[in-house]
């Protein structure tokens, strides 16, 4: 009872644990796929939609989900990896890749093996480079695309896809370089009966080479504007297709031979390639056969295509044929078994000569329109391959021949030249007894009936070699020689007389052969043997027995014989006795001599794949070769499945899983023999990894295995034994050494682990200290002021100058020093020491100065260099008591200045100062300018001194020069930077008011100069016009406005003033009321 309840209990546990919330599930922010971890862990299945939003960053954590039942989105993410989905065998769904602008590279998803919807990547605009992996999908029963990602370069895998239910598309990927070959795929529009493979606008993609097992697509096949496209190859069994476009890759210079291709459903079309030569679809018989109104065949803008050599058995096509601008197409003869078109269209092929290859023509139907049009071909001169279709056949439409050469420019210069003479005798047909010179007169074969057409070839018998279609000349079966064999009476050359009959044969135009009596001559009755077609096939050493004759191709007769003979003597061939080999069927026709066809028939040995048997390795064995599990000398060169990572037979246990692989072997037409090796891959047992760790002696007990390096599993054993409890290390009771951790298995070999532990003392730093110093004390070293008993070794922070221990109060700082102590397995510790540095008293450098005896009061301490200390004392001390200094009073001489420091010692400096006498400066120059509103004054004098200067007692200024004077007298100073020279003087500047105010009120009543001295001159005023109002002197300076006792009204005055030493001045100024 206890034993059923506990496996109740953990199947409860496992329903729980995998837990997953009902429907959809939608991840939008980080959070959500943080929280759906924590609350789902182990959520394997998700039973809606799984989508994954813009604001989603990082999804490793989900790596459990195996299945999901809806769709799977993960839209403007900024993911960069999605390998956690390396389980996920199942989506329901649509599979979405859409703008991920962080993800560069899609790989994992190995284990994916069905996609239920679409199967899209697209719209990456940013980072996607490549996309890899899928190595189990085999079926996408939606759509299948990989496109408008502009920076993804390469694609791979997808090796075991087989089918694609809708469209399967690769586009507009401009950077894409390469894609996988797929030649598991076998059809694409399987479930939908609609849907085409497409590879279109990959601007560097160079080629496509595979898709070997595609059978079927249920539409088109596109490949177009793959602009640098060279080599386009594969689609060996292709079989059905509703339509082909090939174009737009003007580098393309080989497609593939699409040999198993018999009709193409609706259109093909070759247009803008780099070919030179068409010479594939030599199997495609009709084109058109499912879509006739769309059934059309076009070759044009193919601008290197010199020959059309393929569609070697085209007889039909439901709509046209359109050949058009090749630039340097010289040849179609591959159209010649073309006989029923809806129309024929050759144009602007520029250098083209003929239309050889459409001489078997003999039906276009258009109803309505151009059924025939051949124009603008530069070149064309011969279009004698339609004269039969003229002739004899049947044309439903308009024909337009222009801007052709001449014997092709029109329709009825065309017809002109197809007169008929069939036989090209010199005879005309109508006027020739034997048009086709067999010796038999055509009144005899036409019996009555010119249009007489035996075997319905479209040649009616008086033109037809062989009437009956029996491939015996109608020549030899009337029973008249042909010594030639070419079908005519006689030799060749065929001469012949006016009416068109040969002469010179020894036969001829004698009632022809009945042989059986039954009135119809044996040359328009069909009976000759056929041995039919050859043929060619693989059989398996056990196959049954084989009728060659159902093997050979076309409609073989019986009666012939076999060389070699088989065993059987019949046409039965037994594998087990006969040999491989080329098997000649011959039937004899008499007078029509024999024919023969050949099977070519190789027989395989049946592949033996060994007998399977059951292999137990441990999961850390080295790779094998998995051959060895077969018994029975197995056939090698077999494939193995599940495929192994090795991608040969070497199993690697670390890499591949358990379970069943099954290896087959085959050869050819045999079946595949197969056996199966059923692996058991147990895990080893884990001891960890060797390690050496350091332990302190004051440290607790600590678990030993858990300081062994990877993951060791529990009950091991040590050696030697541990003193504290199983696992424990105890530092103070167990000894420093090696120890070795060893766990045992019954399937796999034991696993050891040894760890070195080294145990040591605590660390000792000693204690804090505190020291004082002054800046200029020696060197100390700071480890003899740490308290305790310091263990030496240590390290000192912030470093010290010296680079060890030695503190230099001269190159370091006053602070808190640490010194650090640090034994291997042991915490660190520290201990500090305080650093103070005294400052040094500091009382300058001497110095001396010279004060000038007017100088005023001026402080010593300014005078002393090397930033002295403030608060020292003078000696002898000035009369002010202090520092201040009167030279008027106090003596020149020197006076020293003390600073004291009771730890450190006083300093002193001397300042020698010595008082000079003033004395005035005499060698300068004095400038002005005046009159003209801006004047200004310089002062130069003669020394190479410095000066500063000041106008009117005002502030000194640096410069010597001082602007917009006004008019009058000015005193200017100069005194000398360190020295005594004084200068002042007195000086004038001339000017004149600009206006003046006679009004009475005492305030600019009158006009005068200013600023003149006692210089003599003559000034006249004038108005306007020049009259002579008032005569201004030295003597009579000024003007009150009155003329004549009157006051002049308000205007504007000139004057003009002559000076004793000749200078003449002029002006004008305003008289305002």
């Amino acid at each position: 009872m206890k034993k059923y309840l506990l496996i109740l209990l953990l199947a409860f546990y496992k329903v729980l644990s995998s837990q997953c919330p009902t429907g959809d599930v939608n991840l939008f922010y980080q959070q959500d796929v943080v929280d759906f971890v924590t609350n789902y862990p182990t959520c394997d299945i998700i039973n809606g939609n799984l989508f994954i939003g813009s604001e989603v960053t990082d999804i490793s954590a989900l790596t459990s989900i195996t299945r999901v039942e809806g769709s799977l989105e993960i839209e403007s993410s900024k993911i960069t990896d999605i390998s956690n989905f390396d389980d996920l065998i199942y989506i329901g769904g649509d599979l979405i890749l859409r703008n991920n602008r962080e993800l560069a590279n899609i790989d994992g998803l190995n284990n994916l093996e069905i996609v239920g919807g679409n199967f899209s990547v697209y719209i990456n605009q940013m980072g996607l480079i490549s996309i890899s992996g899928f190595g189990m999908l085999q079926n996408v029963n939606g759509s299948f695309s990989i496109s408008h990602s502009p920076t993804l370069q390469s694609i791979s895998g997808f090796e075991n896809l087989e089918t694609v239910g809708h469209f399967f598309s690769i586009g507009h990927n401009d950077e894409l370089i390469s894609i996988p070959n797929f030649n598991a795929l076998s059809t694409v529009g399987f479930s939908t009966g609609t849907g085409g493979l497409g590879i279109v606008d990959n601007r560097k993609l160079l080629e496509i080479d595979g898709f070997t097992a595609l059978i079927s697509i249920a539409e088109n096949l596109l490949i177009s504007s793959n602009t640098q496209l060279r080599f386009l190859n594969g689609f060996q069994r292709l079989e059905r297709v509703l339509g082909i476009e090939l174009n737009r890759s003007e580098f393309l210079t080989e497609i593939p031979d699409f040999e198993n291709l018999t009709s193409i459903g609706s259109s093909l079309q070759i247009t803008n390639l780099g070919l030179t030569n068409l010479d594939s679809f030599n199997n495609v018989q009709v084109i058109g056969d499912l879509n006739p109104s769309g059934g059309n065949l076009y070759i044009s803008d193919n601008n290197y295509l010199e020959s059309i050599n393929g569609f070697a058995n085209l007889t039909r096509l439901e709509g046209g044929l359109s050949v058009v601008s090749n630039q340097v197409l010289l040849e179609m003869d591959g159209f010649f078994g073309l006989t029923e078109v809806g129309y024929i269209i050759v144009s602007a092929n520029e250098i083209l000569p003929s239309l050889e290859g459409l001489q078997n023509i003999m039906t276009v139907n258009l109803d309505g329109g151009t059924a025939i049009g051949i124009g603008s071909n530069d070149s064309l001169n011969d279009c004698s391959a339609l004269c039969n279709l003229f002739e004899f056949g049947s044309i439903t439409g308009e024909i337009i021949f222009r801007s052709n050469p001449s014997n092709c420019s029109s329709e009825a210069e065309v017809r002109e030249e197809c007169i008929p003479d069939f036989d090209d005798d010199g005879i005309l047909d109508d006027d020739d007894l034997d048009d086709d010179n067999d010796g038999i007169l055509d009144t005899v074969e036409q019996d009555g009936d010119p249009e007489r057409d035996t075997d319905n070839d479209g040649f009616p018998d008086h033109m037809d070699l062989d009437s009956d279609g029996d491939l015996c000349f109608d020549v030899i079966e009337a029973g008249f020689t042909d010594p030639d064999g070419n079908g005519t009476l006689g030799n060749t050359p065929d001469l012949v007389d006016s009416d068109g009959l040969i002469v010179g044969a020894i036969d001829g135009y004698t009632t022809p052969l009945d042989f059986d009596s039954n009135l119809v001559f044996d040359f328009q009755e069909a009976n000759t043997l056929s041995p039919g077609t050859d043929a060619e096939i693989g059989i398996c050493s056990n196959d049954p027995l084989l009728d060659l004759l159902t093997i050979l191709g076309g409609n073989p007769d019986s009666g012939g014989v076999w060389s070699p003979s088989l065993v059987s003597g019949t046409n039965i061939f037994n594998p087990t006795l006969d040999t491989s080999g080329l098997y000649t069927y011959t039937v004899d026709n008499g007078i029509c001599g024999v024919r023969s066809a050949t099977v070519n028939i190789t027989v395989n040995e049946e592949p033996y794949a060994g007998t399977g048997s059951t292999i137990s390795v441990c999961a850390n064995d080295v790779p094998f070769d998995l051959i060895i599990g077969l018994s029975g000398n197995p056939d090698i060169g077999g494939n193995w499945s599940p495929a192994l990572s090795s991608g040969t037979g070497i199993f690697d246990p670390a890499i591949d899983s358990a379970g069943i692989y099954t290896y087959s072997v085959s050869n050819d037409s045999c079946e595949d023999s197969t056996a199966t090796v059923e692996v058991l891959v147990n895990t080893p047992p884990n001891a960890g990894m060797d390690t050496e760790i350091n332990v302190c002696l004051t440290e607790s007990p600590f678990n030993l295995l858990e300081r062994l390096e990877g993951s060791p599993e529990n009950d091991g054993t040590w050696s030697p034994s541990l003193n504290g409890n199983g696992n424990y290390f105890d530092p103070l009771l167990d000894v420093a050494g090696e120890y070795t951790y060893s766990i045992t298995s019954d399937s796999c070999p034991d696993s050891t682990a040894t760890i070195i532990v080294n145990v040591f003392d605590e660390p000792n730093p000693g204690s804090n200290g505190t020291i004082e110093i002054c800046a200029n004390d020696p060197p100390i070293d700071l480890f003899t002021i740490l308290g305790g008993n310091p263990e030496n070794g240590g390290n000192w922070s912030p470093s010290l100058s010296s680079g060890t221990g030695i503190f230099d109060p001269s190159l370091d700082h006053k602070g808190i020093y640490t010194y650090t102590v640090n034994n291997l397995g042991c915490e660190t510790k520290d201990a500090t020491v305080q650093v103070d540095i005294l400052e040094m008293s500091n009382a300058g450098d001497d110095s001396s100065v010279e004060i000038c005896i007017n100088e005023g009061l001026v402080d010593l301490f300014d005078f002393i260099p090397g930033n002295p200390d403030t608060n020292g004392t003078w000696t002898p001390n000035p009369a002010s008591g202090t520092g201040i200094f009167d030279p008027s009073i106090d003596p020149s001489g020197v006076y020293t200045y003390t600073v004291t420091n009771s730890l450190c010692g006083d300093d002193y400096s001397n300042l020698e100062v010595s008082i000079l006498d003033v004395y005035p400066i005499t060698n300068y120059e004095l400038k002005t300018t005046d009159w003209n509103g801006d004047n200004h004054m310089s002062l130069e004098i003669e020394s190479e001194r410095t000066y500063e200067y000041s106008l009117d007692g005002e502030n000194y200024q640096s410069n010597n020069t001082f602007n917009g004077l006004l008019g009058g007298f000015h005193t200017i100073y100069a005194r000398e930077i360190n020295g005594c020279g004084i200068l002042e003087a007195e000086f004038s500047v001339i000017d004149f008011p600009r206006f003046f105010t006679p009004n009475g009120d005492t305030i600019n009543d009158e006009w005068h100069l200013i600023g003149l001295t006692n210089e003599e001159y003559s000034l006249f005023i004038y108005d306007r016009y020049g009259k002579l109002l008032k005569q201004l002197s030295n003597v009579n300076p000024s003007w009150d406005g009155i003329y004549n006792g009157q006051l002049l009204p308000a205007s504007d005055y000139w004057f003009k003033v002559h000076f004793i030493d000749g200078k003449t001045l002029t002006g004008h100024f305003s008289l305002k009321h």
